[in-house]
């Protein structure tokens, strides 16, 4: 935590640099755009929400709650009591079911998940890898976490899923900084 910690000052200061550099670069005639500028800071207010906002921060929070419920379900290879041994023949169901799925949304000719070029890459399935194999991976541990009874009503799952994200959250905050630092070192140096 200290190192991220770290990391969100250097990245603060960074910013602030880049606000007061390109504004100093700007009197002395050279070829940056000033976010101290009336089209600076109409650019930083107006586009603050849309740089920030992509898939990226998506997968972030989808990672984060599925994080949460993988942690609170309690996966136990050793245990040999009938309720574990049940969660693990539904998990392995699951997995099965999954990739039969997989392969016939994806990887057969002609399937939906293609291009309209018959190209995985890039694809729908390509764009939602991630945000699947995360929903597949919290499916699975909420069925596990049922049967093993380390949830017991849907409010546990939420707060599982809660959890998760506050265990993320100095990282969303990072990926927020950082996209924004991005966005602005670009506004910068190329618009």
């Amino acid at each position: 935590m200290r190192l991220l910690s770290r990391i969100i000052v250097v990245v603060v200061c960074l910013q602030l640099l880049l606000i007061f550099g390109s504004w100093i670069a700007n009197a002395y005639g050279f070829e940056v755009q000033s976010l101290l500028s009336a089209s600076g800071i109409r650019w930083t207010f107006g586009k603050m929400i849309g740089q920030t906002a992509s898939s990226y921060l998506v997968w972030l929070l989808v990672i984060a709650f599925t994080y949460g419920v993988v942690r609170k379900a309690n996966f136990n290879l050793h245990a040999s009591d009938y309720r574990n041994r049940l969660a693990w023949r539904a998990v392995i169901t699951m997995t099965i079911l999954f990739i039969a799925c997989i392969i016939m949304l994806a990887f057969v000719p002609h399937a939906v998940l293609r291009s309209v070029t018959g190209e995985l890459f890039p694809s729908p399935f390509a764009t939602s890898l991630v945000p699947f194999a995360a929903f597949f991976i919290l499916l699975t541990s909420v069925i596990y976490g049922c049967i093993v009874n380390s949830f017991k009503c849907i409010s546990d799952v939420i707060s599982a899923m809660c959890n998760g994200i506050t265990i993320f959250s100095p990282l969303i905050i990072l990926y927020l900084l950082i996209a924004d630092f991005v966005c602005s070192l670009l506004y910068v140096f190329v618009a």
